[in-house]
């Protein structure tokens, strides 16, 4: 039984509540007709400028709710998948409980205990969480993810965002959950190294008849101790994601995730402080 559980998008079914088609007078319904229209013309422009950033940022708030229910889902079953842990990821000194892992956000930079810091862009937002960012080294799986900052900014014509997480236990408590009956494509690629910190990406394909209509996109950072942070960013579902199988290239999955795999990479800089 997974730990978590998601909700079905709920804004769908208030979007049609909402346009339900009634039977007024004829008169009364020309009328409605003809300021929605004026209303519409004077919109669209800003509609055109910000939807793509509402529609991201309504996503991440959806993964948010769907990571940190409490709430049980009895129509739809998942299954969990440890992605990093079945990958081999290891880490390489013994736990040390009486050394938190802490972020401290600085403007466009984010500083972790461990010795590294990871910088973003300074054109884009940084909504910090109000919540202490501090998790404490463990080799148990307790499902614990702290959420430390949100980012969103614009990559050419694209809007871009994700989430920043720390992990006190980052190999066990990845989890790249799934509906039992629609198990998602789950790829890791390690990428390298800086300094002490193992550095790679997981792509989370869901299959065509999920629920989840989006992929998720994750750059791990992990440390010495098994402690880590990730970036999570939510792509559109492409096409060429149906075609990706357990085989594909690291450049065939990047592909398929277009502009939210660029700005993982190159938008977010991470290096050792010390």
């Amino acid at each position: 039984m997974a730990k978590r559980k998601a909700h079905k998008p709920v804004w769908y079914a208030e979007y049609d509540r909402l346009f339900v088609k009634q039977r007024p007078k004829r008169k009364r319904q020309l009328n409605r007709a003809q300021v929605l229209i004026v209303v519409l013309v004077a919109l669209t422009p800003l509609a055109f400028r910000y939807w793509p950033q509402m529609m991201m940022q309504s996503r991440m708030s959806e993964q948010r709710k769907m990571m940190s229910s409490s709430t049980t889902n009895e129509a739809t079953k998942y299954i969990d998948n440890y992605a990093l842990k079945a990958a081999g990821l290891k880490r390489t000194v013994a736990i040390d409980s009486s050394r938190n892992l802490v972020a401290k956000v600085t403007g466009h930079t984010v500083s972790f205990s461990t010795g590294f810091q990871l910088t973003v862009p300074s054109s884009f937002t940084v909504e910090e969480s109000a919540r202490d960012h501090v998790v404490t080294p463990t080799n148990e799986d307790n499902g614990i993810e702290l959420r430390v900052a949100d980012f969103d900014g614009k990559t050419g014509d694209t809007y871009v965002q994700a989430s920043l997480q720390l992990y006190g236990n980052l190999i066990d408590d990845f989890d790249a959950y799934s509906e039992a009956s629609a198990p998602t494509l789950v790829k890791v690629f390690k990428t390298g190294n800086v300094g002490t910190a193992q550095i790679g990406y997981v792509f989370d394909i869901p299959d065509p008849k999920a629920e989840r209509g989006y992929a998720r996109l994750s750059r791990y950072f992990l440390f010495a101790d098994g402690t880590g942070v990730v970036l999570k960013s939510l792509p559109d579902i492409t096409d060429g994601m149906n075609k990706l199988t357990k085989n594909s290239s690291f450049a065939a999955f990047q592909a398929t995730c277009g502009e939210d795999f660029k700005s993982l990479a190159n938008d977010y800089t991470f290096t050792a402080s010390n």
